[in-house]
């Protein structure tokens, strides 16, 4: 089981220094021979010059996880850990030959502070088994500069080459070129040299297959460095071998990461590491939080924060603190990266706030980020086209923006000489609005309009389209009267028309309704007008009878001012060109008919369904027996409908839409 040295980290102050020690005292120095509690020495024998360190308490008493481990060359290869006997053990060599390991704690320990030197101890259990060519090379514990070290192969041990390192090692080959004592001995070495500065023989072969606990003692106010080491688990009174080591001098650092190196060269054997645990004083640190690079983005752009943290941040959140941009609403605030949307132009200040601990001792740290947002320019689609009353135009501009919060202006050049200036838009939603500005022409012609949206911040969209006048109050016959339901009079010496909804349909016209005829509403029959649409009585009359809910707008009367009458330009079949209308297509109950000009007599009966593709169409003649209903295709678009022209006789009894 490992006891993480992250786990240990905290910057905290000293009444919680003192409780953490106390609990780890507890739960972690139990399984430990080399200390009865987190700050007790072992009691030394007279002259021997043994002690334990005190400090935090960490390791790992097995190595079923191996978090807060860097593994390197063979070590990072075999799939770890290896169960043997039942324990999950860390494997640094296997019995092949020319391979060389390392494996360190990822975070570093204190090996020196103001006061000078500091003192650990460490404590670890290996055994070597599988001896191949006699065996070799052992196995080495150091102190270095980085976790990612890994030295040389065979008799190097892993260790060789390492400069700015202290290493112990347990050496099971007979090197002369290191002046090794023989082939089974303990040594003390400097900066990746294996001619160790001091050595001692345990009292049994390292390679024994037996599991063997190394221990190492240092010293920090004498800088002593004791090595020990037995196979039965009994810590030995006596160092097998000592030395005088100023360990941060050799190391150059006041920080050392502490290892286990291992290599084979021509003979090799496996080594398993069962434990490894120790002491030592971790260095205090402290929580540091960064909110990332200033940004700068359009608005309407999702924007994403990126905060990093070091130390014992246990938490975090973003706050907007300042700026000239409006509040916004973070998407996940308490991680390091949230996103948001600019909405407006402006600058944005947001603070990455971390706490470390809690209560009395929480410490808080914040770092600031600036977005500033540029204004994005409006996209504007225009529309124009000439109203009933042809002199007249209608220009629509449809404007979406980024910018949510923005407002807009148009200016609309008619292309007569004449402009438009700051038409306002009607909001439809969060970026979107419509503008609507009609002009009447003097002239027929082709006239360019060209139409600009500004926004609140000067930010601008041009776009153009054109419309064609037929001449000031005269309708261009090639345009389609925007009506839906047109019962005409006397045109073309044909007479008047009646339509007479006597009961069988609701209507809904979305477009006008224009009347030189008769129009009958009967009960309960109901005609509904939206708000885009017009009712206007030219000449005749409309008549509302036992009604319930329909609406019944008011008749002309003479006394009131003459109506233009919209169908005045619209060119219908006269007598001369009746032969060429199209005969009515429909002699069964259901039936679907095109758009066109059609000739009677009609003879639709009851009950029958008709239905129209979107288009004009233009009755003549008399309308018998008309009793069926007419209705729209189905499939038709949203913005599709049919214009009904009755030139004379009886109309429909009911119908579903004719929008």
């Amino acid at each position: 089981m490992a006891v993480k040295p992250s786990q240990r980290v905290r910057a905290v102050s000293s009444s919680v220094v003192s409780t953490f020690r106390t609990v780890v005292a507890f739960a972690l120095i139990a399984p430990l021979a080399v200390v009865a509690s987190a700050l007790t020495a072992v009691p030394a024998s007279a002259g021997d010059g043994s002690f334990t360190a005190g400090g935090y308490t960490f390791g790992f008493d097995d190595f079923s996880d191996l978090t807060g481990l860097k593994l390197n060359g063979v070590a990072a290869t075999i799939q770890q850990p290896v169960v043997v006997d039942g324990h999950a053990s860390l494997r640094v060599l296997r019995s092949l030959t020319g391979e060389h390991s390392s494996v360190f704690w990822d975070t570093p320990i204190q090996i020196a502070d103001a006061a000078g030197a500091s003192s650990f101890s460490q404590k670890f259990q290996f055994r070597i088994t599988n001896n191949y060519g006699d065996g070799a090379d052992g196995i080495v514990f150091m102190i270095g500069p980085s976790p990612d070290s890994v030295g040389g192969t065979g008799g190097g041990i892993g260790y060789a080459g390492l400069n700015h390192s202290v290493g112990v090692e347990f050496d099971t080959w007979f090197n002369p070129d290191n002046a090794d004592p023989n082939d089974n001995h303990v040594g003390i070495d400097l900066n990746g040299n294996l001619r160790s500065v001091a050595t001692g023989t345990p009292s049994h072969r390292l390679e024994n297959g037996q599991i063997w606990t190394g221990w190492v003692d240092y010293d920090g106010a004498t800088h002593r460095l004791e090595v020990r080491a037995s196979d039965d688990g009994k810590r030995p009174d006596a160092a097998l071998a000592a030395a005088t080591v100023d360990i941060p001098a050799t190391v150059g650092a006041d920080l050392g990461y502490f290892g286990l190196t291992s290599a084979s060269g021509a003979a090799s054997q496996t080594i398993d590491v069962l434990s490894w645990n120790g002491t030592g004083t971790f260095p205090t640190v402290e929580p540091v939080v960064a909110a990332g690079d200033d940004q700068t983005v359009t608005e309407g752009s999702t924007v994403q924060l990126t905060g990093t943290t070091s130390g014992p941040v246990d938490t975090v959140r973003w706050t907007q603190v300042s700026g000239t941009g409006p509040r916004v609403t973070f998407l996940g605030a308490n991680t390091l990266t949230p996103s948001f949307r600019a909405p407006d132009d402006g600058t944005y200040v947001f603070r990455l706030s971390g706490t470390a601990g809690s209560g009395k001792d929480a410490q808080s740290v914040n770092d600031d980020v600036q977005v500033t947002v540029t204004n994005a320019v409006p996209v504007i689609g225009v529309k124009a086209a000439p109203t009933v009353n042809d002199g007249t135009a209608m220009v629509s501009a449809s404007v979406t923006d980024p910018g949510i919060l923005d407002t807009h202006t148009a200016t609309v050049d008619w292309g007569d000489g004449t402009t438009t200036k700051n038409v306002a838009a009607s909001p439809q939603g969060a970026g979107w609005a419509v503008e609507d500005a009609a002009h009447v022409y003097q002239a027929a012609g082709m006239y360019p309009i060209g139409v600009t949206v500004t926004d609140d911040d000067g930010g601008t969209a041009t776009t153009s389209t054109q419309v064609k006048i037929g001449g000031a109050g005269v309708p261009v016959t090639q345009t389609p009267i925007p009506c839906a339901l047109c019962a005409l009079g006397t045109g073309n010496g044909q007479g008047s028309a009646t339509i007479d909804m006597n009961g069988q349909a609701n209507w809904t016209i979305t477009g006008g309704v224009y009347d030189n005829g008769t129009l009958k509403i009967q009960s309960p029959s109901k005609l509904t007008v939206t708000p885009s649409g017009a009712i206007s009585v030219v000449k005749g009359s409309i008549s509302c009878t036992n009604f319930q809910d329909s609406f019944c707008p008011p008749k002309h009367t003479a006394n009131a001012a003459p109506l233009a009458d919209p169908l005045a330009g619209l060119v219908l079949p006269d007598a001369s060109t009746l032969g060429t209308a199209k005969q009515w297509p429909c002699t069964t109950s259901m039936c679907t008919v095109q758009p066109g000009v059609y000739k009677g007599p009609f003879n639709i009966n009851s009950g029958s369904v008709t239905t129209l593709k979107p288009g004009t169409y233009v009755f003549t003649k008399n309308l018998l027996g008309l009793g069926g209903t007419f209705q729209l295709d189905p499939n038709a678009a949203a913005d599709e409908g049919v214009t009904l022209y009755f030139t004379q006789g009886r109309a429909w009894r009911s119908a579903t839409r004719a929008p």
